[in-house]
This record gives C-alpha cells, structure tokens and sequence, in this order.
C-alpha cells in the first residue's frame, strides 16, 4: 500500500465484489484520486446482508487511530446506501451515506481516535464493552453495510491523517508556442551568422552535479520509512478485504 503499509486479508466475513480490471469494462473503477498502490483497495469491497463485524483481540493500553476506508461503487445517487459502524457497541459513524459524501467511485477515509485503558476502549470519554476490539459495520438504514480496508496504528490522529495523505500529482499545462515577429526574426539570423564557423560549444549542463537532488529524494524517503516505524511498531497488522 501507499507509504509502504502492508495489508492482509480479512477473515471471510460478509460477501466479496470486485471492481477491478477482472470486471467488465462497464464495472471497472480506476479510483485515480487514491494512491496507486492503495487502488486496488476500493476495488474490491467486503459487504454484508446483515450486521457483520471484526475482531481485532487485545490491545496494550495508549492511544491509537482507526482508519476505516471506504468506496461508493454501485450506487449513484444519495440515500440509497446508509448505516452504521460501532466500535465495542460506540457508535462512531451514524447514518453513514459514502455517495452523499465523495460521490460514485471515489475513495473516502474515516479516521476515529480512541484510547485503550486497563484494557477497555474509550472513545470520547465514553468506555466501550469488552476487553476485545471489534469494528461492526450495522445494517440501520438502506442497502447493506460495507468496508474496503481496516487499519489501526498506535499513532496520534494528526500523523495519521498526514501519513496517508494523497496528493495527485498535477498534469503540467501545454505552454502555448511564442510568436515571433520579424524583427526578432532578424536579430535571430544575426546572432546565427556572427556564431557560423565557430564550432558547437559544449552543453554547460551535460555533466551537471546531481548529488542535491537524490539528498532530497534520500530525505523523503527517510521521513516516510521513520514514521511508519513509529506508526507501526506497536500496533496491529492492516487488515483487507
């Protein structure tokens, strides 16, 4: 996955669809505003006629973040997908409508804080049920309820946000061709003829130094692996459909 983020495969629960390129042309969504490696993704969607949930077991007391990712790619208008999703019987998600919120074929992340304390969840000031984490995705509305990706990091919401930021890189715009008049076109012709016979000269840039450029690419990279450690060190495996 993007920045590096390994995901697994979930435990079997609810009904799978695919909407990737194994699909007819008609189903098959590119979800271009996610990161290339996070497509695949919101491909595929695990969904159930019914309230269906995980359990992710015990985790050591400190604060983590939740990310749930979710993708629209059936519907196309709004109130015709809605429902819930708890966190040890929290309500954290309510009447949740993807369509209403990116659209159709669109990726949408949803990022809950909780804590854990003497092996209960907290989640705003309120304490869950249970010593095990469990995600349940609640039929309460229309359609079925539906997840793409689970992932939990012992990580503050902020890095976390920041962490699986995306930004698609901008398409440089044609620079429209300048026009020449012929005045100018005299003084090229000029400056031709005053070089004719000299011989070329060698390209200043063709042994250009880029040591400063593979130090920024070297640096990023380094941030990047630096706090997925810290993200990842302590938390629990990312989890797929």
């Amino acid at each position: 996955g993007f920045n590096g983020v390994r995901y697994e495969p979930d435990q079997s629960v609810g009904r799978v669809t695919p909407y990737d390129k194994t699909q007819a042309a008609t189903s098959y969504l590119p979800f271009i505003n996610a990161a290339p490696q996070d497509r695949p993704l919101f491909q595929t969607e695990r969904w159930g006629s019914a309230t269906f949930k995980y359990s992710i077991g015990k985790l050591a007391d400190g604060s983590y973040t939740l990310l749930l990712r979710f993708a629209e790619v059936y519907f196309r208008n709004s109130g015709e997908k809605t429902f819930d999703v708890r966190i040890n019987g929290i309500t954290v998600l309510s009447q949740l409508d993807i369509y209403d919120r990116v659209g159709h074929g669109e990726p949408l992340d949803e990022f809950i804080p909780f804590t854990v304390t003497g092996g209960q969840v907290i989640i705003n000031k309120e304490s869950g049920s249970g010593s095990v984490v469990e995600i349940e995705f609640v039929k309460n509305g229309y359609d079925n309820p539906k997840i793409c990706a689970i992932v939990i990091a012992r990580a503050p919401l902020n890095d976390m946000v920041e962490f699986f930021k995306y930004e698609k890189p901008v398409e440089p715009e044609e620079q429209p061709a300048e026009s020449v008049n012929e005045k100018d076109m005299d003084e090229i012709e000029l400056e031709r003829s005053k070089r004719r016979g000299k011989g070329r000269k060698e390209n200043p840039y063709a042994k250009s130094d880029d040591s400063s450029w593979i130090y920024i690419v070297g640096g990023l990279v380094a941030v990047a692996a630096v706090l997925f450690m810290l993200m990842g060190g302590s938390s629990s495996k990312p989890k797929k459909n």
